[in-house]
């Protein structure tokens, strides 16, 4: 048995993918024929990644790339090819791929709610709760190795983010403390922060025992936005 995963499939793999979501729609009643439209853009894009089986394709997802978040739009493995290993193979030669053309997080929504427990095996996290998006189960996982939330009292520089905005933190603790290390002789983390965000939540950032910012998200210049739904922080001006 010969197993690849294919990042540019043929006009003839789309075919046989059809061919078996209609097998799967007409038999159950549901699955993703009905996005059929969606999965033939993103194949015209590019955007369509297979896994093959001895050459015929058994699985797939489709997604788009924002301000080096990817974001899987639909993700499908053949039913009969269902908890064999092939959806792990496949995301885990993804995240290499995606990897290696620079890209920081892969994210999506769990369509359908019962794919939850697989994003977990592969390690997805979900996002903390955001307002308007507590109706649905998102998830992510960082490309890149990047800074935890610890609790570090011997470091310089520390970094507090409330899942408030700035006028509610009276009345609260930050949920998320980042103990700052920087390179030697440097102003740049030894491993940036990383994480899911609302714009409008308040952050603070500390150095030697003094407060040098703090802002909503969105203003920080300390900050870089991801695709406005993740925070990027290399370096720290202290000035």
């Amino acid at each position: 048995m010969s197993i690849s995963v294919c990042f540019k499939p043929t006009k003839d793999d789309l075919s046989q993918i059809k061919l078996w979501l209609k097998k799967e729609i007409d038999k159950n009643t549901f699955g993703f024929y009905d996005n059929w439209d969606g999965i033939e853009e993103s194949f015209h894009k590019g955007n369509l990644v297979a896994i093959k089986e001895n050459n015929f394709p058994v699985g797939f997802f489709t997604y788009r790339i924002s301000e080096k978040v990817v974001h899987i739009i639909i993700a499908s493995i053949k039913e009969t090819h269902r908890k064999k290993g092939f959806g792990k193979i496949l995301i885990n030669e993804a995240k290499e791929y995606f990897k290696k053309i620079n890209q920081i997080v892969i994210e999506l929504y769990c369509q359908p709610v019962s794919s939850e427990s697989f994003w977990k095996t592969m390690s997805f996290k979900h996002f903390p709760e955001i307002d308007g998006y507590q109706n649905k189960i998102q998830m992510y996982f960082i490309l890149k190795p990047h800074l935890t939330p610890t609790n570090d009292k011997n470091s310089t520089a520390r970094i507090k983010l409330w899942d408030v905005e700035p006028h509610q933190i009276r009345d609260y603790l930050p949920q998320w403390i980042w103990e700052v290390k920087f390179k030697s002789n440097s102003t740049e983390l030894e491993k940036p922060i990383i994480f899911p965000v609302d714009s409008d939540w308040n952050i603070e950032l500390e150095y030697q025992g003094k407060q040098i910012e703090e802002h909503k998200v969105k203003k920080c210049r300390n900050v870089k936005l991801l695709n406005g739904t993740y925070i990027l922080i290399n370096k720290l001006q202290i000035t």
